[in-house]
């Protein structure tokens, strides 16, 4: 099973969750900026990939 899909436009690859991915058994978010709960209201979010910074 995919998890999602990873997308490359002009403004950056972006990651969408399969919508199967939220009703698997033990499904977790990849990452705690790309939660699953915002698939429970409808929506069908694109999270950008890669625009994240190191703290240091």
């Amino acid at each position: 099973m995919s998890v999602g899909d990873i997308a490359l436009s002009e403004d950056g690859p972006t990651f969408t969750y399969d919508p199967r991915w939220p009703r698997t058994r033990g499904a977790f978010p990849l990452s705690l900026r790309m939660p699953l709960d915002v698939l429970d209201r409808g929506e069908i979010p694109h999270h950008r990939v890669g625009t994240h910074r190191r703290v240091r």
